[in-house]
């Protein structure tokens, strides 16, 4: 847009059409309110309804605008209109499309030059078929014209017209554009180039013309001043009617051009150090055609103060502009420079040394504003010091004009300490999070320690405080050490001995201070008689005299010998002055000199004036107003010379002072060097901001300037705002400025200067007076008229530049860009198009997605496809086509982590793309396990008979941007005293909104569990939201050496505040404490240590509640206990309640938490969580017995509470209630366990029943661990499977009786006969209590050494010395499948989902062991497993999310739901994943190992890799890889997953088959079938060569054999073949 765009108004606007019709424009209303004409805003905007394929003709009213813009949006791109713009000025206009700015070219120029010169200069191809060139001109004709219809139009674009094209009609002075349909930003800008147009007569003729052209166009730009490339020949004809003299003649025509300028896009930028990098875009404007280039520099100047190196990496270089380049970008190389800086660094980027070009606005200056923090306030004294301690505290300073009030965020301090006296080593003391307060402790007495502190904020640290005054810990009376406070310490406390209680000598005592042992004190002190340990002794036993009452020389004093000739002869003692120490009563002072006229007189009396005071060391600090000398208290002394010197304590309002002796000016600070606000041609405009008044307001300031280096004092203004403009100055000239402030008592000194530019004269201007001066230089040149003879001229100079209104008329105005937006609805005519059947939708980008959570949405591009020929250039349907959405494999929870997981977008008609937006919620929940959010967005259906087409979907990952707490052992050493109770200290930090639970436990070194502390295994510690420390307790016992205290896993709050715990949080830097045990044991009882003593009640050993006796160790509520010989308690649940009391029993399934887990902190905190949730007390519920589940993680509690009779049956209702309602798990997770539960009994209600009197019955054992199954109830298992095998056993017989009568063959089915229920027997448990968390089922077939009907599977027999493994369960091919803990699966599992296992076994490929070893880690020791550990499993193994998405939906539908959420049972999945029999083998030996533990054992992996089947050689092969040189009895499951992956891996192609097959076809078809099934059983695993392939190809082989029978034959055998081959 011009710059007056809003305050000219060139309409009406006339639009003709080829037919004669006029439309005349007249666009926008005012929309400025003030008075003049100016004020009269308006949008200099037109609208305009036009035919498509016309012709139309623009004249304005008025002169035209230099900066045009054409736009026909939401149009067809294969229609097109004539644009014909009316011109009168001297101008080559420019034509730009589109925001890229793509420059197209008059079609008869060629890089500004005419193509009909060209031709003439042999430089260009004739067009004309000879030797000339015929102008070419833009067209509307269809070039593809097929039967009088135009087709393909898109198809058919040339230069004539393309969206653009465009020629200058000189004859008509008529711009002619092509314009075509487009999109919104595909709109044509006209820019008009000012030129010189020049007319020449001359008296040669036309081709003599062209003879002398290039020495014409020499001789003229040398006479001009100009480049030759600035002249271009327009055209040159014959004659001059107008003119007799010249009618032989010519006219030549031509055009100076102006040089494109170069400039600045920003004259200033400020930006933050931390940010990096700063980008300076620079511009290349009026001429575009050509090439040209500038020279750049990153620097700094006198007047800037960024350092190179520090601040910013200095650079230089030249940026080359191509024909039509438009812009081009320097970055510059920030540096953050540590520490707060209060001013700005500021640096330049200077242009200069331009070619082919001119340079306009050449400087950027860069204003790099500091993020760091000040430096805080040294550390202070908080409270009093202890003998080992020094508490400290500190703050923050303020921060002036911070950049951003975020800056400001403390994230935490680091505080250091320094004993100087000690070590120069500063020592780091924790700082919990971002508390302003510490301890430095664990000091020895009477230490001197000085502190600092710095603060980390957003943009990092600052510099470190000053270093505190000197602190000291307290001295300690008896520990044999002197220190200043006491006049004596013999190591004890204790009087009569020469040195009190309170460390002061005894009378007739004195001490010496021993060095490095205690004092040595004699009673000889006071009887005039120099002995022992005396310093002196003048027998009066008095203080203040010289010699003290202990006899030891005081303070400032000086003793000798009253007799010398007698060393030991009474004491007699002086005070001497200028030792610095002043005695009072002898001394007015001492300032440690005898030097007169400074306060304190060489007699050590006070001075006249003078006022003096003793410092901590009795040393007399004096000060003399007038003396000139700064001392003491005072900010100034000028000895009289100033009288704004005020009694040498303040200064005079408006004044300064400094130095000593002190030197006094009167006026304000001096200013700062100016800043430039704006630079035109003629005026240069700065501001600057207030110095310091010095106590008054600055008044007015004094600018002066100057053109010439060094030479100031002659121009000067007064100004009293702190903003100057200077005009009528020349343009492109630099100009220096500098100030001074002033004020009632004076002015400053000038500050810095700063140098500005004015901007040069622009491109019009030049022109301008370029065009007044070429008919006087060229009429008058020989060497003009010498080639080309008389000369007759005619000049057009360019239009003006327009100009912007005045700054203050725009005040109040609406913004374009706002109105535009407001208005586009107007814009928008009813599209065509083809229908929306002709199109498909489609993903363009197929690529994963990564976002962060705060990016608040995902934005993926959606495109309409011609489904003719799959181009996406079009101009969309004439439908409106609407696309619904869906995310998949999802992550998100709905309203949580995205606003909703379905939705819909549409295209509107003529809309080719869209985009489908996805909300994301910017949370405070923690994603767990994965640390991110991941889903699929899927495209599900499209409306109005349009195709959806493939890709459709996309994965999204959303990074999670929360907080994670970090939890650190405070410190990594620490000793303590034997039986006690030691605390570790944890910190958390990071993110104090957030709880953290940290697990502990402690390791032996040289102390013995037991003996010297009592061992935790899995200890917990709780640091609520909101706090910063928590403790962990180890008991220390009576004997001595060193253990470790480490934290194993940190876990966070998912959600702030809600105690539901279970989100990764992360290990501080200090994670294990080294703690040595020391001291004397007290004696005392020590509670966990397992002896009873006096008050204990009891003392089972431990430190837990909930087993009887507390951590108090009292008895609690509802326990009996009895002490044993050795000491140790046993607690035990009494049986009855007692009199007036009723057990109300419940049973509970708490899924999230194994039996092994299910004690300590976790069981009170199961206890607590009930007590809350019925509102009962701790100590009434009690828990009876924790029953391991089948699943991992998973126990039933049995438990009482404890209440009156009147309470029993509405507390056994509210139990119920809780559960339902989901009380219980909201109070169990308030606890901080991250479970589910559910009601696994009725409550019941038990009273005393008279069967034991009062205090209870019979006591019953306490609660264990895991409760043996009912013996009733093992009794009837076993009857029951003894049935059943018995039942299996006969119909076995049966069935081989039938084969053997040929009733039935091998591998047919029997019809309708319902699958055999082997879960019961399995269900059986071993006898004997059972093992801990006991191996999951493994699918394994039976495999005879013998190829026969063996009782054992090989890994019963590798495996029955060791655990018992469960047997094998149902397969998953028939019409139902039982599961381990019963539950059964329903649905034909073959019709549902067996092609998508086809598709997924290729899917997977050879990473089948990958996908086993992925399950593994995600739930298969547990059977069940998650949507989404599920979904991670098989995307880790590169299954597709759809496919992933369609297993879990079909295997949801065969499954029955568990009680605690909608888990999948993986045994039946995995069985049906396997490409082979050998891949169910490694199944089970993954299960095997995974039950292990991370740890395997070599000697059973090596029996587990026999019996699960596997080859000699490729078992001997694993065992190799994991053994390699280490004789290690253990090996990890990560390296045992790597050797079983590598040696099934696809390295080498699967080895061929050496055992020939029977053919088929023979007569006897069961012959026939047994060879089928003998073939598959024939190659065993050795003779494929171990390779899973191998055996998948000879499955292939076998399917291709059983085809060639089904041909033969139409009997059943298909269903038989498929299930001999599923089986083996």
């Amino acid at each position: 847009m011009d710059a007056d765009h809003e305050i000219r108004r060139p309409s009406p606007v006339a639009v003709t059409s080829e037919t004669g019709y006029t439309d005349l424009l007249n666009g926008c209303m005012d929309h400025g309110w003030c008075f003049s004409y100016t004020c009269l805003k308006r949008l200099m905007t037109f609208w305009a309804v036009v035919t498509m394929q016309t012709e139309y003709t623009v004249h304005f009213t008025g002169t035209n605008p230099q900066k045009l813009r054409l736009s026909i949006p939401y149009t067809p791109e294969s229609e097109n209109i004539m644009i014909k713009i009316y011109y009168q000025s001297s101008l080559r206009l420019q034509i730009f499309v589109g925001e890229q700015r793509r420059f197209v070219e008059d079609m008869n120029l060629h890089d500004g030059r005419q193509k009909a010169q060209l031709v003439r200069d042999g430089k260009w191809t004739p067009n004309d078929g000879g030797s000339g060139y015929i102008a070419q001109l833009p067209s509307l004709t269809c070039p593809c014209q097929i039967g009088g219809v135009c087709r393909d139009a898109l198809l058919c674009r040339t230069a004539s017209n393309v969206h653009g094209a465009n020629r200058w009609n000189r004859a008509e002075g008529l711009l002619e554009i092509v314009m075509s349909g487009h999109d919104i930003d595909k709109y044509i800008d006209i820019e008009g180039m000012p030129v010189v147009s020049v007319s020449m007569g001359v008296s040669t003729s036309v081709e003599e013309f062209y003879n002398v052209k290039d020495s014409f166009i020499s001789n003229l730009a040398s006479l001009l001043g100009v480049s030759p490339n600035r002249i271009s020949i327009v055209d040159v004809v014959a004659g001059n009617a107008r003119r007799r003299l010249l009618a032989t003649g010519a006219v030549v025509s031509f055009e100076i051009e102006p040089d494109p300028e170069i400039a600045m896009m920003n004259s200033s930028i400020s930006v933050l150090e931390s940010r990096g990098s700063v980008v300076i875009n620079v511009t290349r404007s009026v001429n575009v055609v050509g090439p040209c280039s500038v020279r750049y520099e990153v620097t700094s100047t006198n007047s800037t103060s960024a350092r190179q190196g520090v601040n910013f990496v200095a650079a230089s270089g030249v940026l080359v502009f191509q024909s039509t380049e438009t812009s081009k970008k320097i970055t510059v190389t920030l540096l953050s420079e540590a520490g707060y800086a209060a001013e700005d660094k500021t640096l330049v980027v200077v242009l200069s040394e331009p070619v082919n070009a001119t340079l306009n606005d050449d400087t950027t200056a860069i204003s790099i504003k500091n993020v760091h923090p000040p430096a805080p306030s040294a550390p202070q004294l908080n409270g009093n010091p202890t003998a080992s301690n020094v508490p400290l505290k500190w703050s923050t300073t303020s921060w002036p004009d911070v950049p951003s009030v975020g800056l400001q965020t403390v994230l935490g301090w680091e505080l250091q300490c320094l004993r100087p006296e000690i070590s120069s080593t500063w020592i780091t003391v924790p700082v919990l999070g971002t508390a302003t307060t510490s301890l430095f402790g664990g000091q020895p007495a009477y230490t001197l320690v000085e502190c600092r502190v710095r603060v980390q904020c957003v943009g990092g640290w600052s510099s470190w405080s000053a270093s505190s005054a000197g602190l000291r810990t307290l001295a300690v009376c008896g520990d044999g050490t002197r220190h200043q406070t006491e006049i004596c310490d013999d190591g004890d406390v204790e009087g009569g001995d020469g040195c009190s209680a309170a460390c002061s000598v005894e009378l007739g005592w004195s001490c010496v201070k021993g060095n490095g042992v205690p004092d040595t004190c004699n009673n000889g002190c006071g009887d005039g008689r120099l002995t022992g340990s005396e310093e002196c002794d003048d027998g009066a036993n008095a203080d203040g005299d010289g010699c003290s009452s202990s006899c030891r020389v005081e303070g400032g004093w000086t003793c000798g010998p009253s007799n010398a000739t007698d060393a030991q002869s009474s004491s007699v003692c002086n005070t001497t002055c200028g030792d610095g120490y002043r005695v009072a009563l002898r001394e007015a002072c001492d300032d440690g000199n005898t030097n007169p006229n400074d306060g304190c007189s060489a007699s050590c009396t006070v001075e006249s004036g003078a006022e003096c005071n003793e410092n901590d060391a009795m040393q007399s600090v004096c000060q003399k107003c007038g003396n000139s000398i700064v001392e003491g208290t005072e900010v100034c002394d000028a000895g009289g010379a100033s009288a704004a010197c005020l009694s040498c304590l303040s200064v005079k309002a408006g004044w300064r002072c400094s130095g000593s002796p002190s030197t006094c000016i009167a006026g304000p600070s001096n200013p700062t060097a100016p800043v430039l606000v704006e630079a035109k041609e003629t005026s240069l405009s700065i501001s600057w901001t207030a110095p310091n008044g010095n106590g008054l307001a600055v008044e007015s300031y004094t600018v002066e300037w100057t053109n010439r280096t060094g030479f100031w004092g002659h121009n000067f203004r007064r100004a009293t705002s702190r903003t100057f403009t200077l005009g009528n100055l020349t343009a492109g000239t630099s100009y220096s400025f500098r100030l001074n402030a002033c004020h009632g008592e004076g002015c400053s000194a000038y500050g810095r200067s700063a140098t500005f530019k004015t901007k040069a004269a622009s491109t019009a201007s030049s022109l301008t007076s370029l065009s007044n001066s070429i008919a006087q230089s060229v009429a008058g040149s020989s060497a003009i008229t010498n080639l080309v003879g008389a000369v007759n001229l005619t000049v057009s100079a360019p239009p003006p530049a327009p100009e912007a209104p005045d700054e203050s008329s725009l005040i109040g105005l609406l913004n374009e860009t706002e109105v535009v937006s407001d208005l586009q609805d107007d814009l928008i005519e009813e599209a065509s198009g083809p229908p929306a059947s002709e199109f498909g939708v489609v993903m363009t980008e197929t690529s994963p997605m990564v976002v962060s959570e705060s990016d608040g949405v995902v934005l993926l591009p959606v495109h309409l496809v011609l489904l003719e020929d799959g181009s996406t250039d079009h101009s969309g349907s004439r439908d409106v086509i609407s696309v619904t959405w869906e995310l998949t494999a999802s992550t998100a929870v709905d309203g949580r982590d995205v606003s909703q997981s379905t939705g819909a977008f549409a295209f509107a008609p003529g809309q080719a793309s869209a985009y489908l937006v996805v909300t994301l919620v910017d949370n405070d929940v923690l994603q767990y396990p994965h640390g991110d959010i991941v889903f699929t967005v899927e495209m599900r259906t499209v409306t109005a008979g349009a195709t959806l087409l493939s890709p459709a979907d996309r994965d999204v990952t959303v990074t999670d941007n929360e907080v994670r707490p970090t939890v650190s052992l405070a410190v990594n050493a620490v000793t303590v005293d034997k039986n006690s109770v030691f605390e570790a200290s944890l910190v958390k930090s990071g993110a104090l909104e957030r709880g953290a639970k940290a697990i502990y436990s402690t390791t032996p070194l040289t102390a013995v569990a037991g003996t010297g502390y009592v061992r935790v295994t899995e200890g917990i510690v709780i640091i609520p939201a909101g706090e910063s420390t928590g403790v962990a307790p180890v008991t220390i016992l009576e004997g001595s050496g060193t253990f470790k205290v480490s934290i194993r896993v940190v876990e966070a709050e998912c959600t702030p505040g809600t105690g539901v715990y279970g989100c990764g949080g992360r290990l501080g830097s200090i994670s294990e404490l080294t703690v040595t045990i020391s001291g004397a044991s007290s004696g005392g009882p020590v509670c966990g240590n397992g002896v009873k003593q006096d008050p204990e009640a009891c003392d089972d050993g431990n430190t837990e509640n909930g087993d009887g006796c507390t951590a108090l160790c009292v008895v609690e509520t509802g326990y009996a206990c009895t002490t044993a010989s050795a000491g140790l308690d046993t607690c035990i649940l009494e049986t009855t309640p007692r009199s007036g009391m009723v057990f109300v029993r419940a049973s509970t399934s708490v899924v999230g938490v194994s039996a092994a887990e299910f004690v300590g902190a976790v069981r009170t905190a199961f206890r607590q969580g009930v007590a809350s949730a019925v509102s009962v007390l701790l100590a009434q519920v009690l828990i009876e017995s924790v029953s391991r589940r089948r699943a991992e993680s998973s126990v039933t509690v049995n438990y009482r509470l404890l209440v009156s009779e009147a309470e029993g049956n509405a507390m056994a209702a509210s139990l119920a209630a809780v559960h339902a309602d989901g009380r219980l798990l909201a109070a169990l997770q308030a606890e901080g366990m991250n479970v589910t539960v559910a009601m696994a009994s009725a409550p019941t209600v038990e009273g005393a029943s008279g069967t034991a009197g009062e205090g209870g019955g019979e006591p019953t054992p306490g609660p264990q661990l895991v409760e043996e199954e009912d013996k009733d109830s093992m009794t009837l298992i076993i009857i029951v499977c003894a049935v059943i095998g018995v039942l299996l056993l006969i119909c076995c017989c049966v069935v081989l009786w039938l084969r053997r009568k040929g009733v039935l063959s091998k591998g047919a089915k029997v019809a309708d006969a319902p699958p055999a229920d082997t879960t019961s027997a399995a269900a059986a448990p071993a006898p004997g209590p059972p093992a801990p968390n006991p191996p999951a089922s493994i699918p394994i077939t039976t495999v005879p050494s013998d190829g026969g009907g063996s009782e054992k599977t090989r890994q019963e027999a590798a495996l029955e010395d060791e655990e018992p493994v469960e047997k094998p369960t149902a397969g998953h091919t028939g019409a139902a499948h039982t599961s381990p803990d019963g539950r059964q699966r329903t649905g034909s599992h073959e019709q549902l989902v067996s092609p998508l296992y086809k598709e997924l076994r290729e899917a997977l490929g050879p990473r089948w062991p990958k996908l086993v070893g992925a399950l593994g880690g995600a739930g298969m020791a547990s059977e069940y497993v998650s949507q989404e550990d599920f979904t991670a499993a098989f995307r880790a193994c590169g299954v597709p999310g759809p496919q992933v998405k369609e297993l879990w939906t079909a295997e949801m539908g065969l499954s029955f739901p568990t009680v605690f959420g909608s888990e999948l049972h993986m045994v039946p999945v995995a069985e049906n994943l396997a490409r082979s029999d050998m891949d169910k083998r490694i199944l089970g030996l993954y299960r095997y190992v995974r039950y292990k533990g991370d740890e395997v054992d070599m000697r059973r992996l090596e029996r587990a890799l026999e019996a699960s089947g596997m080859a000699k050689a490729d078992m001997q092969t694993i065992m190799t890889n994991l053994k390699g040189e280490d004789a290690s009895a253990t090996v990890t499951f990560e390296k045992l997953h790597d050797s079983v992956h590598a040696l099934f891996e696809p390295a080498a192609p699967a080895r061929t088959m050496s055992t020939k097959l029977p053919p088929l076809g023979s007569k006897d078809e069961e012959e026939d079938l047994h060879k089928l099934s003998m073939r598959a059983k024939q190659p065993s695993y050795r003779t494929l060569g171990g390779r899973k392939e191998g055996i998948a190809a000879f499955l292939a082989t076998a399917a291709e054999a059983a085809e060639e029978h089904r041909k033969v034959d139409r009997m059943n055998l298909p269903d038989r073949v498929d299930s001999q081959k599923g089986s083996e």
